[in-house]
């Protein structure tokens, strides 16, 4: 996906365009700390992205830049 674009696109912009699934779940927890934490508006759906919101969300990026080998909790043991 990123080898195609010419910028760094955030999860609900490949979200909206149909390049991964959509992560209703996930969209729950993100939506709520994106508008109640940072102060972005809302969606009208989070099953159903749309481009221009999307558009003004944030780009997660320094994850790890670091590079430490923590691992993600949320994948368990295999994450490490």
């Amino acid at each position: 996906i990123g080898e195609q674009a010419s910028f760094f696109e955030n999860q609900w912009e490949i979200q909206s365009r149909g390049q991964i699934p959509v992560d209703p779940a996930q969209n729950i927890f993100s939506e709520a700390s994106e508008t109640k934490l940072f102060g972005f508006p809302p969606f009208a759906n989070t099953s159903a992205p749309d481009l221009k919101t999307a558009a003004d969300r944030p780009l997660y990026a320094a994850v790890n830049m670091y590079r430490g080998s923590g691992g993600n909790p949320q994948c368990g043991s295999i994450g490490a």
